[in-house]
C-alpha cells in the first residue's frame, strides 16, 4: 500500500471533555503525518446533552471543516461502525473512539508496510487486548492446563480476532464488514467467531496486526477511569453490549 492518505473514522459519544484529548493527542503524534483525505464522524447522545453534542460536531470542524458528520437520536454503536465503515473511500482509514490517547509518535512506515493480501486491518496493542503471544497477529486463544495445571496458551489460528478500537482498516474490508453487520449485535463481537455466521466467515480468511507486540502499549484508554467515576459498567445483552450506571456504587 503505497499511500499516505487516510480517512478518519471517528465513533463519539455526547463527551467532549474526552474528545478533546483524544483529538489533541491523536492530532499531534499520529494525524500530523499523515494526508487526511476525509473525516466521518459519528456523535451518538451518550452521556450528554444535545449542548455536548453540539460541543463534540464544533470541536471536529474546529479541526476538520470539511468533514461529514453524523448525530442520531438515539445510540447504536453497531450503526456508527457500519455507516462509518461503508463510507470511507481512502484505500486506508484510521477507525478512532473519543476515549484514547496515542502515547508515541506513529509515521505511515509504521504502518503501510504491514498491510498485504491477508492483513486488512493493524491494530493497536493495549493493555486490555491482554496479548502474549509472540505473533505480531492476533488469534483466538484458550488456557491451555495439564492436570488442572496453567501451562500457557493455545493459539487457534483459523480464528483471527479483529477489533473496533482504534486501528488501521484496509477499504474493501471495512466495506464488506459494513455490508454484513447485524444492527442486533455488538460491533465487535460479530467480526469474529460464530455469533455472524456470514461476517464471521468473511473475515477468518483475513488477519489483524497488532503495533506494539514485544514492547510498549502505544495507546491508552482514558475511558475506563471516566466511566468509573460516572459509575458505568458495561454489559452484554442479548448480543449487544450496553453501559448502565451502577446505582448501588452511585449511592455507598
Amino acid at each position: 500500500m503505497h499511500t499516505t492518505a487516510i480517512d478518519l473514522l471517528l465513533v463519539s459519544g455526547s463527551r467532549p471533555q474526552l474528545l478533546e484529548r483524544t483529538l489533541d493527542s491523536f492530532g499531534k503524534n499520529l494525524l500530523s503525518n499523515f494526508e487526511v483525505s476525509t473525516v466521518y464522524a459519528n456523535i451518538d447522545p451518550f452521556e450528554g446533552t444535545a449542548e455536548d453534542t453540539q460541543s463534540c460536531a464544533d470541536l471536529i470542524r474546529e479541526r476538520f471543516p470539511a468533514c461529514h458528520i453524523r448525530a442520531p437520536d438515539t445510540c447504536s454503536f453497531t450503526g456508527a461502525v457500519k455507516w462509518l465503515w461503508s463510507n470511507t473511500s481512502a484505500a486506508a482509514a484510521l477507525h478512532l473512539e473519543d476515549d484514547w490517547v496515542i502515547d508515541r509518535e506513529v509515521r505511515p512506515e509504521d504502518v503501510f508496510p504491514h498491510f498485504d493480501n491477508m492483513t486488512r486491518q493493524i491494530a493497536f496493542l493495549t493493555r486490555e487486548k491482554n496479548w502474549k503471544g509472540s505473533s505480531p497477529f492476533h488469534y483466538e486463544w484458550s488456557r491451555r492446563r495439564i492436570a488442572g495445571l496453567n501451562i500457557g496458551r493455545k493459539y487457534n489460528y483459523d480464528r483471527p480476532i479483529f477489533t473496533t478500537s482504534p486501528s488501521f482498516l484496509e477499504r474493501s474490508f471495512a466495506h464488506e464488514c459494513a455490508s454484513k453487520m447485524r444492527l442486533d449485535l455488538d460491533p465487535e463481537k460479530q467480526l469474529y467467531g460464530d455469533r455472524n455466521p456470514e461476517l464471521g466467515q468473511y473475515t477468518k480468511t483475513f488477519r489483524s496486526r497488532l503495533l506494539g507486540v514485544g514492547g510498549d502499549f502505544w495507546i491508552s484508554d482514558i475511558g475506563r477511569e471516566h466511566r468509573q467515576a460516572s459509575n458505568l459498567k458495561k454489559t452484554l445483552i442479548d448480543g449487544q453490549s450496553h453501559w448502565i450506571r451502577d446505582v448501588h456504587e452511585s449511592e455507598t
